[in-house]
């Protein structure tokens, strides 16, 4: 009994430690994006406009093969399912990046604009059995551009989504992953225009 007693006691011991620096980690700011390279000083401003490119997902590697050879032995129904998810993922991304990401201009006309380039570079969809499951993860390059295609600003940013009994699917757990980094994203250009 008493060592029920004592595993008992440790465990909620534990639990509390995990709670309360869960709690600061919330607290303090935490930055969600690796900085790969961030032009100093910073040409962005907050009259700076910008244009959002879609979702790139040209060279995506899934469950770590490039995307045309994971679907190579797929059904035809499968990789239709994909395609859609990709569209609806990517369309979560942008309305959650426009959310939060502040006062930010957009346009789609101006050739002064800053380019905003998402990349997707891996995804990983994961899986959900009964008796197993694997989360899914998606991980992101973010570049902004010049006019002319120089590279300001470059992070990645990557997101998890818990494979559950209600995210059984890889393609509701795509679109959890296109709208938390949406608001990553987000924050990351409000942050840079001074806005956080």
């Amino acid at each position: 009994m008493t060592d029920r007693r004592t595993f008992a006691k440790n465990a909620l011991r534990t639990l509390f430690a995990v709670g309360a620096l869960a709690a600061v980690a919330g607290s303090t700011g935490c930055t969600r994006w690796t900085i790969v390279r961030q032009a100093a000083p910073s040409p962005l401003n907050a009259a700076s406009k910008f244009v959002l490119e879609p979702m790139h997902w040209e060279n995506t590697s899934v469950g770590g093969k490039p995307e045309a050879q994971y679907f190579a032995d797929k059904e035809p129904a499968q990789q239709q399912s994909y395609a859609t998810d990709k569209v609806e993922a990517t369309g979560l991304f942008v309305t959650n990046l426009k959310s939060h990401a502040g006062s930010v201009q957009w346009t789609t006309a101006d050739p002064q604009a800053f380019i905003v380039r998402p990349i997707v570079e891996h995804w990983e969809p994961g899986f959900y059995a009964v008796v197993a499951r694997q989360n899914a993860r998606m991980d992101l390059r973010l570049q902004i551009l010049t006019p002319q295609g120089q590279v300001v600003d470059e992070i990645t940013v990557w997101s998890t989504a818990q494979a559950t009994v209600t995210s059984p699917s890889s393609g509701q757990r795509m679109r959890m992953c296109g709208e938390d980094l949406g608001g990553v994203v987000g924050n990351y250009l409000s942050s840079r225009l001074g806005g956080g």
